[in-house]
């Protein structure tokens, strides 16, 4: 399974480490944060984002 290609994958992801802010547009940067949503409501990953407009967290479950 690809969760085994993470260097981390118990601690989770941040968003900006999947999509860098500065090596992506803002196209690529949405249609990222939309798979993220569909994965979440599929229970796939779990997203947190503890504070208003803080990193977003990815989790595989």
């Amino acid at each position: 399974m690809q969760t085994q290609t993470l260097a981390r994958p118990a601690d989770g992801l941040c968003f900006d480490e999947v999509v860098p802010k500065n090596t992506s547009t803002p196209h690529v940067a949405a249609a990222a944060f939309y798979h993220c949503l569909v994965l979440a409501t599929k229970n796939l990953i779990r997203v947190a984002q503890p504070e208003a407009y803080g990193p977003l967290k990815i989790h595989i479950t």
